[in-house]
């Protein structure tokens, strides 16, 4: 999957502009994304094609890990936890033919 978002980068001008890693989130270090020229967009497993074993807590971690000087985003369609809406806006987008929400960091 990474190899098909580098290409799509690639074929719009971007590879020199986005970094793409794959890795477990529990080892990421988001200290150096606090301005607003650094952005991490992740689209982690929501039960759909990959069957994770526990999506809640996955979640629950994930929502904690993007603090308030954090700025990037989640695209999801697992429901049963949601970030702080206070902190965190929810724009209605489709991955492929899933129904998503991609949440990111409002923006005052």
């Amino acid at each position: 999957m990474i190899r098909i978002a580098k290409d799509n980068a690639r074929s719009r001008g971007l590879e020199n502009d986005i970094h793409f890693e794959i890795k477990r989130f529990q080892k990421s270090d988001f200290s150096a994304f606090s301005s607003a020229d650094h952005w991490i967009i992740s689209n982690p497993p929501y039960g759909k094609r990959i069957v994770a074993s526990d999506l809640k807590s996955l979640y629950e971690e994930i929502y904690s890990s993007f603090d308030e000087k954090s700025f990037g985003g989640i695209i999801t369609s697992f429901d049963q936890v949601k970030p702080n809406s206070e902190k965190r806006s929810a724009k209605p987008i489709f991955n492929g033919e899933d129904k998503c929400t991609f949440w990111t960091r409002k923006l005052n």
